[in-house]
C-alpha cells in the first residue's frame, strides 16, 4: 500500500463517517452514528480496501479487481464486526441452506443511514430509496426487516 493509497482511502471513510453520523444524529442513533464503521480503521480491513478502491498513486480505481481475496477477507470481517450489514444477519446452516434473520430496529436504521451517508460520500446522484429498489433483489432479508426498511424509506 503507498502513502498516497491510504491517505485517499482515509479521507474517503471520514467523509464516509461525517455523513453517517449527520444521518445517525437525526434518527437519534448518537453511539451508534459515532462509533459506525470504526473497523475500517484496522490494519486488517483498512490495506485491502485501500489497495482495493484506490491505484498507487491514490486515483480511484475504475471498476473493481477481480479475484481479490485480501479484499474478500477484510469485507467478510467488516461484515461480521459490524451488525448494520444485513450480511451479518443471515445464517448459513451446516446442510448449505441460509435463513435470514431479523434485525433489530435500531441496526435497521443505522443501515439505512449508513445507505444514505455512503450515497453523499461517493457524489451519487440516486436517493436512498432509489438505491434500495435498485439492490433489495441481491439482499436476503427476513421479511420483518424488508418490512420495516420499506416503512421507514
Amino acid at each position: 500500500m503507498t502513502i498516497r493509497q491510504a491517505k485517499s482511502y482515509l479521507r474517503y471513510v471520514l467523509r464516509h463517517k461525517r455523513y453517517v453520523w449527520q444521518e445517525c444524529r437525526q434518527q437519534g442513533l448518537y453511539l451508534r452514528g459515532l462509533l459506525h464503521d470504526l473497523s475500517k480503521l484496522r490494519p486488517d480491513e483498512f490495506v485491502p480496501y485501500a489497495e482495493h478502491f484506490y491505484q498507487e498513486n491514490g486515483q480511484v480505481r475504475s471498476g473493481e479487481p477481480e479475484g481479490d481475496e485480501a479484499f474478500d477477507l477484510a469485507w467478510l470481517k467488516h461484515q461480521q464486526r459490524n451488525d448494520h450489514h444485513h450480511q451479518s444477519w443471515v445464517l448459513r446452516r451446516d446442510d448449505g441452506s441460509v435463513v435470514a434473520l431479523p434485525m433489530p430496529m435500531p441496526v435497521v436504521r443505522e443501515m439505512i443511514c449508513d445507505w444514505a451517508g455512503a450515497g453523499r460520500a461517493v457524489g451519487s446522484s440516486l436517493t436512498t430509496e432509489e438505491w434500495y429498489a435498485e439492490n433489495k433483489k441481491n439482499m436476503i432479508l427476513h421479511e420483518q426487516t424488508q418490512d420495516y426498511i420499506e416503512l421507514l424509506l
